[in-house]
């Protein structure tokens, strides 16, 4: 992949082992292969890179050579001075980078321009439309029988999907995650989608959308949106059992931190986990609120939600039940949180016709 097209791949010398402007057609590397590239760069630096990070970025970038060098890079040319005299890089400043800052970093890239600017264009809606119905959601290991073949072979050009060539029948999957969310925060947030097939609401919708809302109503006014996906995979009685949720964070001019965590037909014992799981994410981020936004179309939910206990909503967490009908036609909102004023529960339900 030539991150840089303004500059020679004819180039032979390598500055470093994250060197990003030159040709790489090596296949995708193995989690070993990326532990072993960060681990040249640690000796040479002096330093020490959390596993966990090293481990993030070989999930973000499916071991993608041109991605894992990019990433590299951008810790070298943002992160390095963030290191204290230990000279270890935590997985809290690679987060809340990755988080801010890492998109913005990738996007300088004259290939990523050019895929974004491919993507935007009014053309490529029906493609930008199918990516986010069938792939938004999804993790690199899922397959995708295709039917609409014209969008499908119009992203593999592009290079955000890639062809499953061991099957007889046409497949494809997602390159990896860190395209999808460039795709999500650099073309859906812009693009004009604005219709969707009611009787099949996908988490990927309910995402986007909200993603788009709280974008068009408050980026004017200095607020930072951004968002990503995430997968938790499982093994249980039934085999791997994959599920998925997404995260929103929202930075104020005043660099107050919210996180909204997202979740779609959220089971008692998923929305009890993920109480826990975006507390522990927003205190990476060092958050003011951490909010859970639930959406779901099971019958007279709003009569039955289930909450965090009072312990969990005195840590600032807030939870947003949104049922609706399979119409779109009817929302009912119930929202709870810690009241300090009163040293209590309070709770607020709304409904509005559409």
């Amino acid at each position: 992949m030539h991150l840089d097209s303004n500059v020679s791949s004819s180039r032979q010398s390598l500055d470093s082992p994250f060197n990003v402007k030159d040709l790489v057609r090596n296949p995708n590397f193995s989690l070993d292969k990326v532990r072993t590239l960060f681990a040249e760069y640690e000796d040479e630096n002096k330093m020490k890179i959390e596993d966990e990070i090293i481990e993030d970025i070989y999930t973000q970038t499916n071991g993608h050579a041109g991605l894992v060098c990019l990433c590299g890079r951008a810790i070298e040319d943002n992160l390095i001075s963030k290191i204290k005299g230990d000279r270890i890089l935590s997985h809290g400043v690679w987060v809340r980078f990755k988080l801010i800052s890492l998109m913005d970093e990738i996007a300088q890239y004259q290939t990523f321009k050019r895929i974004i600017n491919s993507l935007l264009d009014s053309s490529a809606m029906t493609a930008v439309r199918f990516f986010r119905d069938y792939f938004l959601l999804e993790d690199v290991e899922h397959e995708v029988k295709i039917v609409d073949t014209d969008s499908a072979d119009f992203l593999a050009a592009e290079g955000v999907l890639i062809p499953v060539t061991e099957r007889a029948e046409r497949a494809f999957r997602l390159s990896s995650p860190m395209v999808r969310n460039i795709v999500l925060q650099r073309v859906i947030l812009k693009s004009a989608i604005q219709s969707f097939d009611k009787s099949i609401i996908k988490e990927s919708v309910y995402d986007s959308e909200l993603y788009r809302v709280l974008w068009n109503w408050l980026s004017g006014f200095g607020f930072q949106i951004t968002g990503q996906w995430h997968l938790i995979n499982r093994n249980d009685n039934n085999g791997r059992n994959k599920h998925s949720y997404s995260d929103i964070v929202i930075t104020s001019p005043r660099a107050q931190v919210i996180v909204l965590e997202l979740l779609a037909t959220a089971t008692v014992g998923e929305l009890s986990e993920h109480y826990n799981r975006v507390l522990n994410y927003a205190r990476l981020l060092s958050a003011n609120e951490s909010w859970i936004v639930h959406f779901t179309c099971e019958d007279d939910y709003n009569e039955k939600s289930h909450w965090p206990s009072d312990g969990l909503l005195q840590q600032e967490l807030s939870v947003a039940h949104f049922y609706h009908d399979t119409d779109f036609r009817r929302v009912d909102m119930t929202v709870c949180w810690w009241n300090n004023n009163r040293n209590d529960k309070s709770t607020y339900k709304y409904a509005v016709q559409l």
